[in-house]
Protein backbone atom coordinates (compact mmCIF):
# COMPACT_ATOMS: atom_id res chain seq x y z
CA UNK A 1 0.00 0.00 0.00
CA UNK A 2 1.26 3.80 -0.93
CA UNK A 3 0.02 6.96 0.19
CA UNK A 4 0.45 10.09 -0.29
CA UNK A 5 -1.25 13.59 0.53
CA UNK A 6 -1.22 15.34 -2.62
CA UNK A 7 -1.01 14.96 -5.98
CA UNK A 8 2.46 13.65 -7.57
CA UNK A 9 4.10 12.54 -10.97
CA UNK A 10 6.59 10.03 -11.85
CA UNK A 11 5.90 7.77 -8.99
CA UNK A 12 8.32 4.82 -9.14
CA UNK A 13 8.04 1.91 -6.78
CA UNK A 14 11.17 -1.08 -6.53
CA UNK A 15 9.66 -4.24 -4.42
CA UNK A 16 12.33 -6.89 -3.71
CA UNK A 17 11.61 -10.70 -4.21
CA UNK A 18 13.53 -12.71 -1.57
CA UNK A 19 15.84 -15.13 -3.26
CA UNK A 20 14.15 -18.27 -2.50
CA UNK A 21 11.14 -17.13 -4.89
CA UNK A 22 10.59 -16.03 -8.60
CA UNK A 23 7.87 -14.16 -10.24
CA UNK A 24 4.53 -15.39 -12.08
CA UNK A 25 4.34 -13.02 -14.74
CA UNK A 26 0.42 -12.79 -14.87
CA UNK A 27 0.20 -11.33 -18.62
CA UNK A 28 1.39 -14.69 -20.22
CA UNK A 29 -0.92 -16.64 -21.35
CA UNK A 30 0.45 -19.91 -19.45
CA UNK A 31 -0.39 -18.06 -15.73
CA UNK A 32 -3.47 -18.52 -13.86
CA UNK A 33 -5.61 -15.62 -12.79
CA UNK A 34 -5.55 -16.25 -8.69
CA UNK A 35 -9.12 -15.53 -7.51
CA UNK A 36 -8.59 -12.12 -5.77
CA UNK A 37 -5.30 -11.30 -7.99
CA UNK A 38 -7.79 -9.80 -10.79
CA UNK A 39 -6.50 -6.12 -12.33
CA UNK A 40 -7.13 -3.31 -9.93
CA UNK A 41 -8.97 -0.49 -10.99
CA UNK A 42 -7.86 2.39 -10.32
CA UNK A 43 -10.68 5.19 -9.53
CA UNK A 44 -9.24 7.86 -11.82
CA UNK A 45 -8.06 4.83 -14.93
CA UNK A 46 -4.50 5.90 -14.15
CA UNK A 47 -2.73 2.62 -13.60
CA UNK A 48 1.13 1.81 -13.06
CA UNK A 49 3.10 0.34 -15.87
CA UNK A 50 4.96 -3.29 -14.28
CA UNK A 51 8.09 -4.08 -14.99
CA UNK A 52 9.32 -8.07 -14.00
CA UNK A 53 12.97 -8.17 -12.86
CA UNK A 54 14.75 -11.29 -11.68
CA UNK A 55 15.15 -9.98 -8.37
CA UNK A 56 12.57 -7.59 -8.32
CA UNK A 57 8.79 -6.21 -9.40
CA UNK A 58 8.62 -2.26 -10.52
CA UNK A 59 5.67 -0.18 -10.92
CA UNK A 60 5.50 3.28 -12.46
CA UNK A 61 2.96 6.00 -12.65
CA UNK A 62 2.95 8.83 -14.61
CA UNK A 63 0.21 10.62 -12.87
CA UNK A 64 -0.42 9.18 -8.82
CA UNK A 65 -3.66 11.20 -7.81
CA UNK A 66 -3.50 11.70 -3.70
CA UNK A 67 -4.79 8.92 -1.63
CA UNK A 68 -3.74 5.26 -1.55
CA UNK A 69 -3.38 2.95 -3.80
CA UNK A 70 -2.38 -0.62 -3.50
CA UNK A 71 -0.15 -2.70 -5.75
CA UNK A 72 0.26 -6.24 -6.10
CA UNK A 73 2.33 -9.45 -7.94
CA UNK A 74 2.21 -12.65 -7.84
CA UNK A 75 5.11 -15.03 -7.24
CA UNK A 76 6.08 -18.45 -6.01
CA UNK A 77 8.54 -20.45 -3.82
CA UNK A 78 11.41 -22.17 -5.18
CA UNK A 79 14.14 -22.70 -2.59
CA UNK A 80 13.38 -23.45 0.85
CA UNK A 81 15.20 -21.25 3.16
CA UNK A 82 15.31 -17.89 4.91
CA UNK A 83 15.50 -15.00 3.27
CA UNK A 84 16.42 -11.17 4.39
CA UNK A 85 14.61 -8.57 2.02
CA UNK A 86 15.58 -5.44 1.02
CA UNK A 87 12.99 -2.60 1.81
CA UNK A 88 10.23 -1.66 -0.81
CA UNK A 89 10.82 1.83 -1.83
CA UNK A 90 9.19 4.52 -3.34
CA UNK A 91 10.43 7.96 -5.00
CA UNK A 92 9.28 10.54 -7.62
CA UNK A 93 11.78 10.25 -10.27
CA UNK A 94 12.66 14.20 -10.91
CA UNK A 95 11.94 15.06 -7.24
CA UNK A 96 14.47 12.99 -5.54
CA UNK A 97 14.12 14.65 -1.98
CA UNK A 98 10.49 12.74 -1.80
CA UNK A 99 10.87 9.09 -1.12
CA UNK A 100 10.26 6.58 1.09
CA UNK A 101 10.54 2.62 1.96
CA UNK A 102 9.84 0.04 4.10
CA UNK A 103 11.30 -1.98 6.98
CA UNK A 104 13.21 -4.76 5.39
CA UNK A 105 11.59 -8.26 6.07
CA UNK A 106 12.97 -11.84 6.43
CA UNK A 107 10.75 -13.94 4.60
CA UNK A 108 10.75 -18.08 5.61
CA UNK A 109 9.91 -20.98 3.17
CA UNK A 110 9.39 -23.67 4.14
CA UNK A 111 10.06 -27.34 2.09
Amino acid sequence: MIYSSRDRDFLALRLPLPSGAETIDGSLATSQIVRGQEEYEDPWNFRPVQRIYDDEVRFYYDTFHRGKREVSFLFRATTPGTFPTPPATAELMYEEEVFGRTGGREFRILP
